[in-house]
């Protein structure tokens, strides 16, 4: 029996998940965001670019894994996994999104 490619599309996205999912609960969210990073070929400058702030934002956002909701909100849109996202801080961002 044949799998249709969207049902094993499916299924390997997931595993991708699970692993990343029981890599951030065993090993820790920054070595899981490093891993999921480097396995989607995504830089961190790159998400940093995306989000229009310095990389050393972002950085700091994951080391405290916690960020202005509007903040997780750009790393939703950027791709980055749910449970790899860090925790609202309940304050709101400096800089340009803040006068948005």
């Amino acid at each position: 029996m044949k799998c249709p490619k969207s049902d094993l599309k499916m299924v390997v996205g997931q595993v991708e998940r699970t692993l990343f999912r029981l890599l951030a609960q065993q090993g820790g969210k920054r070595r899981a965001m490093n891993a999921w990073l480097a396995y989607v070929g995504i830089s961190k400058s790159e998400i940093a670019r995306k989000m229009a702030v310095d990389m050393t934002v972002v950085l700091k956002y994951w080391a405290r894994d916690c960020a202005p909701a509007e903040r997780i909100e750009q790393m939703r849109r950027c791709g980055i996994p749910e449970f790899l996202l860090p925790r609202p801080s309940g304050r709101q961002p400096k800089g340009r999104l803040a006068t948005q």
